[in-house]
């Protein structure tokens, strides 16, 4: 990996995503996902002013070019050209890109859910490479953190909207690598893929049972601990249908047929409490 880094001085990232491009008109109907049936969004970051750049499809003609550049993660993949600017991966500013959602409250009760692929709460490292993963985690993870507590405290005693946002953590990663953000070998994108697909298959049957319940005045977040976060890293939680629910903050009261009131103006700052206090 090393080796890759200090190789040709013109070489760009490690990796080349051309035939992405092939490969997402090959399974992408841009057509249809630019007729307005459904909005799409997604974001990059301009690494020479420093500016995060949203393309929306409601004035925004989305094609494969777009998206590559939302996932242009600086040295692993090239940056993309659109118009006259080169632009990387929006997570390096905006890990959780609530912003172009949340700006403009929905005018109806909406779910969002939310996948953050990097851990806030974690074992305290013991080695070098525990080290420089939890570094990797950290970086990104407080992005997400103050994202939901600024959405949070923003839409604090609205009743005139209704959000359930539902994180998924992907939280077990103790067979990844002190690189992994750069390894996207076959076995490790199996993995993460199947944890994925676990994570959201169970969060979609606990939705088709009507739980969590939507449609609550305000501002509801949710974690979804189904990544297999350990219970001491998961604070204010209630296991309903096999799955972990933690509550983190509600304006109201959030209900559970078994579980009943879980949570009442909790603080998602509960993500911060030390190993064992929750």
């Amino acid at each position: 990996m090393l080796s890759s880094l200090t190789g040709s001085a013109c070489r760009r990232s490690i990796f080349e995503t051309e035939r992405l491009v092939a490969m997402l008109r090959d399974m992408v109907d841009f057509d249809r996902l630019n007729s307005g049936q459904c909005r799409f969004t997604a974001t990059a970051f301009d690494p020479e002013t420093g500016e995060d750049v949203v393309f929306d499809s409601r004035d925004t003609q989305i094609a494969p070019e777009q998206v590559r550049a939302s996932a242009a993660l600086p040295v692993l993949l090239p940056p993309v050209q659109i118009g006259e600017r080169w632009l990387v991966d929006g997570g390096i500013s905006a890990n959780l890109p609530l912003d172009p959602v949340f700006a403009e409250p929905p005018a109806r009760p909406t779910l969002c859910l939310a996948v953050d692929l990097l851990p806030l709460r974690q074992r305290r490292p013991a080695t070098l490479g525990e080290a420089a993963s939890r570094t990797q985690d950290l970086v990104f993870a407080a992005q997400s953190r103050r994202t939901i507590v600024r959405w949070r405290d923003a839409y604090a005693g609205r009743q005139d909207l209704s959000v359930t946002l539902v994180r998924l953590a992907y939280t077990e990663q103790s067979a990844e690598i002190a690189g992994k953000a750069m390894d996207f070998s076959g076995s490790t994108v199996r993995e993460r893929r199947d944890a994925g697909r676990q994570c959201a298959e169970g969060v979609i049957a606990r939705l088709e049972s009507g739980e969590p319940k939507i449609g609550l005045p305000g501002l509801h977040i949710l974690e979804a601990g189904v990544f297999g976060a350990a219970p001491e890293y998961a604070p204010h939680h209630v296991m309903v249908g096999g799955q972990v629910f933690d509550v983190v903050h509600t304006n109201g009261l959030a209900e559970a047929e078994a579980g009943g009131t879980i949570g009442t103006d909790a603080s998602y700052d509960a993500e911060q409490e030390s190993p064992g206090s929750g």
